[in-house]
């Protein structure tokens, strides 16, 4: 029997040269148009078994079935798309989940939509996508876990009504847009540098149309340029973002408080960079005496006047004057006058509106004319100068204060 012929070593080079080659072709060659299709399972396991990292796109075909698994993929230099029946025109989507282990970076953009059938959806390992991270319309979805992501480009989330709960901890981001669904809990983990300071810059948080806003342990850690909060079933909202430039609360049927630290240094780095607040229309929201409050043991207030400037203060429902006591302490007015505060101002925009039956505009518009609101101001539809402001719009209060001065100005003439 003739013993099996073995390989020289030139040829065992070359051989094994070959199967690196090939097994580098098979996870794409670093073109931004090469794209990997996965038709089945069977297809994930073989490239997640081969490849590490992916130099190419990825996308799973709307008829791939079952679970697709990409456990060893730590990197995809390109995109993650899976195709859908919707714009395919196929007959059914079978794939119930798609996940990854292992998977750490997209440099691409992740676009995961309209699967009538997923049902799970989970990079736990996954912190960074360059691109756009976009899961929408998914009518099963009922598990997501993205709980490690930190960086993106941009997150949307929207319309996955199956969804209850979600956990993010984003730090770095142009925009997170989380909406469209109002049983969903989403809870917020911050996410801080070891020397507890800031880590990144969400710019702009939107988070309209969900059911709960829960904080993680790890508190205070994200910072916000703009939040919008509009139209949830939210009933609480605590801001315990580390700051916040921009504060938009609007059309919040259940909402009943907006809660703020009690901690002083909470609230020094919260109105660090706060600039605008524009709160309305939350039927439930009673503007009134501001008040402690113990929020999931911790320690908050239900509003706190900023010790600050601000640029802009837009507030329309249930208001109280009790509501403005702390500012009107601050100021401690008691007659006009014309020199300007040394207190913290509203400098460009403030505009108060009151459903309130007993609220009246009187000491708010004593602040007006101590120079605190300087710039366009409205209390219920009316305007006040400021004395000697050179041309500052007046009406309303304004011009009945006038034409009484006027008038007693021609009596005393007369007398």
């Amino acid at each position: 029997m003739k013993k099996p012929r073995l390989l020289a070593p030139a040829a065992q080079q070359l051989l094994l040269l070959f199967e690196i080659v090939a097994a580098a072709s098979d996870c794409g060659d670093g073109s931004a148009t090469t794209t990997i299709t996965i038709a089945n399972s069977g297809d994930a396991s073989s490239l997640a078994s081969a490849c590490a990292t992916i130099e190419a796109s990825v996308s799973i075909g709307a008829g791939a079935g079952g679970d697709i698994e990409l456990d060893g993929v730590q990197v995809i230099r390109g995109e993650l798309q899976v195709e859908s029946c919707s714009a395919l025109g196929c007959d059914e989507e079978t794939t119930t989940r798609i996940s990854s282990s292992t998977l750490e970076l997209v440099d691409g953009d992740v676009n995961i939509a309209n699967l009538s059938g997923l049902q799970n959806l989970s990079f736990p390992a996954l912190g960074e996508v360059k691109g756009q991270f976009s899961v929408h319309d998914l009518d099963s979805l009922d598990t997501l876990n993205l709980s490690a992501l930190s960086s993106v480009g941009n997150l949307t989330i929207s319309n996955v009504r199956q969804l209850y709960y979600l956990k993010l901890g984003i730090a770095q981001a142009n925009k997170v847009s989380v909406t469209g669904n109002k049983q969903l809990v989403l809870q917020l983990d911050g996410t801080t540098t070891s020397d507890d300071t800031n880590s990144g810059l969400v710019s702009y948080l939107d988070i309209s149309r969900i059911g709960e806003l829960r904080w993680g342990a790890s508190n205070g850690g994200i910072v916000v340029g703009n939040l919008a909060v509009h139209d949830t079933g939210i009933t609480e909202l605590p801001l315990l973002f580390s700051s916040v430039q921009s504060l938009d609360v609007w059309n919040n049927e259940d909402l009943t408080e907006v809660l703020f630290p009690a901690d002083e240094n909470a609230q020094t780095r919260l109105f660090s960079q706060l600039k605008q607040i524009s709160i309305g229309n939350n039927e439930k929201f009673n503007m009134t005496t501001i008040r402690s409050v113990e929020w999931n043991s911790t320690d908050m207030l239900s509003w706190v006047w900023p010790s600050e400037n601000l640029d802009s203060v837009v507030l329309d429902g249930i208001i109280h004057i009790a509501f403005f006591q702390p500012l009107i302490d601050t100021h401690q007015y008691t007659t006009p006058k014309n020199a300007e505060s040394s207190g913290s101002r509203v400098v460009k925009n403030f505009n108060i509106t009151s459903s309130a039956s007993t609220f009246h505009c009187e000491p708010i518009d004593e602040l007006r004319r101590h120079g605190v609101f300087p710039g366009n101001y409205s209390c219920n539809g009316d305007h006040v100068d400021i004395p000697n402001s050179g041309g500052i719009r007046g009406g309303g209060r304004s011009m009945m204060i006038h034409l009484m001065t006027v008038a007693a100005a021609g009596l005393h003439v007369l007398l």
